[in-house]
Order: C-alpha cells, then structure tokens, then sequence
C-alpha cells in the first residue's frame, strides 16, 4: 500500500501539468480562472505548512508538488491574461 500512496502522490500532481503546458504554448490563459487556481494554491499552501509541523515526508512532496505546479498555472494565467 506504501508504494502505491508514493506513486500516487507524485503522480496525481502531474495531472495539472497540461493545464500549465497549454496556457504557455497559447500563450493564452482566457479561459483560465486565476480566482480558482489561487484558491488551490492557498490550501496547499496550508497542507505544506501542516505536513512540514508533522514532519510528514509524503505529504510535504504531495503537495509540494502541487504548490510549484499550481504556481506555474498563476504565473502563467498573470501573464498572459485570465477570466476570473
């Protein structure tokens, strides 16, 4: 079971990459709500300080993971412009 929470906490972050990958290759984030990405990246924010109090190695690259890539999302929907 061990294994398989590992590999699930560093893959299911990855399912937000498209969502970063297409926003840079358009050059475009219209259709990307950056009130909901924050949202995302708040809570992670809180999961990442929760899980570095308990000292919780699975958990900190969990969401570790998902901090930088939902922060690639805001960079790109800041710069290239996105609906709230």
């Amino acid at each position: 079971m061990d294994r398989i929470i590992y590999a699930v906490a560093c893959i299911e972050p990855l399912f937000s990459v498209p969502q970063a990958y297409e926003i840079f290759r358009a050059h475009s984030a219209v259709n990307v709500s950056i009130v909901t990405w924050i949202g995302y990246e708040a809570m992670t924010a809180i999961w990442v300080w929760y899980s570095i109090v308990h000292r919780d190695k699975l958990l900190l690259l969990y969401q570790g993971l998902f901090l930088v890539i939902d922060g690639s999302i805001i960079v790109g929907a800041l710069i290239y412009g996105s609906s709230v």
